[in-house]
């Protein structure tokens, strides 16, 4: 009870050592131990220790026959996604989707967190594919509205690059007309010399030739 209560209230230094405290007791059962693995790995992810974590998330999966393997698998990814190491967080969304015990929710959070890869990454063409199908598979309204949210911030990063895009090539087009202006300007300045250069020429006398 101190350790569930401790986790639910965030405080997650003590939820670490009440649950270190249930796995070292004698005699508790399969699913206790379970539960406190469960809130160790995820007190260790969320007071930043990601590998401690990693190490513990990754036990899990190899013991666990029920969801709390898949929800291993899910915090594994997102310790990869922390690290920006966007190639793992694909491979192991895709061992949670195809993991045995795994359920829609925790299906559907894999696929939030694979579309957040591919826009960390820059893979906008795929994240918008990837929510689109969400979306259009009609999964839980949460899901949904956390789908949209992330296409309206790639909108709106292609709409920054679009900006950016253009303001360049106005400039270029500037420098351009600039270059153009001061051809001209040499031109004309060449024609006016050349102008001054006849008015300053004395005529010169035409002799006939006889015929």
């Amino acid at each position: 009870g101190a350790m569930r209560c401790a986790f639910y209230l965030k405080q997650y230094e003590v939820a670490l050592t009440e649950s270190n405290k249930v796995l070292t007791t004698e005699k508790i059962t399969p699913q206790q131990s379970s539960e406190a693995k469960g809130i160790k790995a995820k007190s260790l992810f969320e007071t930043g220790r990601y590998d401690d974590a990693l190490l513990e998330f990754k036990a899990i999966t190899k013991s666990a026959k029920n969801a709390t393997g898949a929800e291993a698998y899910y915090y594994i990814g997102k310790i990869q996604f922390n690290k920006q190491d966007y190639r793992e967080v694909e491979k192991t969304v895709t061992k949670l989707i195809g993991y045995e015990y795994s359920n829609d929710d925790w299906n559907n959070k894999g696929m939030l967190l694979l579309a957040d890869a591919y826009i960390g990454k820059g893979d906008d063409a795929d994240a918008e594919v990837l929510l689109k199908t969400l979306i259009d598979n009609k999964v839980k309204q949460e899901y949904i509205d956390e789908a949209f949210k992330r296409l309206e911030t790639i909108k709106a990063r292609q709409k920054e690059i679009e900006s950016t895009r253009m303001e360049a090539q106005n400039k270029d087009m500037k420098v351009e007309y600039n270059q153009t202006k001061s051809d001209g300007d040499l031109f004309d300045k060449m024609l006016e010399d050349l102008e001054k250069q006849k008015q300053t020429v004395p005529t010169q006398t035409i002799i006939q030739q006889p015929k």
